[in-house]
């Protein structure tokens, strides 16, 4: 209670989307919202330079971990950019701290108790022409902010953990320690890079899954080789013309089938 700044929710669940104002009006614009805004349910202000955040809050809260629906974070994503441009909100805010309303130092304007679904939300602002375009998802990986930062890095990780476990079998802190650092070289890329905390988060949730989950990591070197060389396999035998290749489907298929085959062959062995 002491801290003038407080997360805004959980990590691993998403129910209040905050928007920081960082104009000496914020207030005015946030309460401003006949025809263009729902009417946040909190706003917690700077009374030094009239700066704000803004709470808004979700009927329903989202799941942002591994076993939430991308497809839903990827509207509430669309949802807190459309509330950011209505109010001239911060596009640089990570959203993941927030003024502390129980602080002395800030003003708390508790406004109302009720909450609005996605739908509510995006209904009001797509009236309003605040709902960002279909396009806007891919502009946002190419120079990301908030909450993309974290999705867009833990992705391109992910996929370099995959490949680089082939180098560290059996050593364990290596690989953890090449993780972190492939983590940090591609945060130093982003305009706005993640903090220290965020980054040892993403890094150690890779690294845990591939090795406390990840097949391909406890069967070893003779489940990767024998694997890599079936997939190099189907893909030969698919071919590459326009017209000699397998329908996408089934040249999936040719592709994992093999992959499973040399997987429970290198299990029994």
């Amino acid at each position: 209670m002491t801290r003038m700044h407080v997360e805004l929710h959980p990590k691993q669940v998403w129910g209040l989307i905050g928007i920081d104002g960082d104009s000496a009006d914020a207030v005015l614009r946030m309460v401003s919202t006949v025809d263009s805004h729902p009417m946040p349910n909190v706003i917690i202000e700077n009374p030094v330079n009239g700066h704000a955040h803004a709470g808004f809050g979700i009927t329903t809260p989202i799941n942002v971990t591994n076993y939430g629906s991308r497809r839903a974070v990827r509207y509430a994503l669309s949802i807190e950019e459309a509330l950011r441009r209505a109010v001239g909100g911060d596009p640089s805010y990570p959203g993941r701290l927030i003024k502390n309303p129980f602080h002395s130092r800030w003003i708390t304007h508790i406004l109302h108790d009720k909450t609005s679904t996605l739908t509510q939300f995006g209904a009001i602002l797509t009236a309003a022409g605040h709902m960002p375009g279909r396009g806007w998802h891919n502009q946002r990986r190419r120079a990301p902010v908030g909450y993309s930062r974290n999705e867009t890095l833990f992705h391109m990780v992910r996929r370099f953990a995959y490949r680089e476990m082939r180098h560290h079998w059996g050593d364990t802190e290596g690989y953890r320690a090449a993780v972190a650092k492939h983590v940090a070289i591609l945060n130093a890329d982003f305009p706005i890079p993640l903090g220290g905390n965020e980054l040892g988060h993403i890094s150690q949730s890779i690294s845990d899954w591939t090795i406390n989950y990840s097949r391909m990591w406890n069967d070893g070197t003779a489940a990767y080789d024998a694997a890599f060389s079936a997939i190099q396999a189907a893909r030969g035998r698919k071919g590459s013309g326009r017209n000699g290749g397998l329908a996408r489907g089934a040249a999936q298929a040719e592709l994992a089938q093999p992959f499973r085959e040399a997987l429970i062959r290198a299990a029994r062995s």
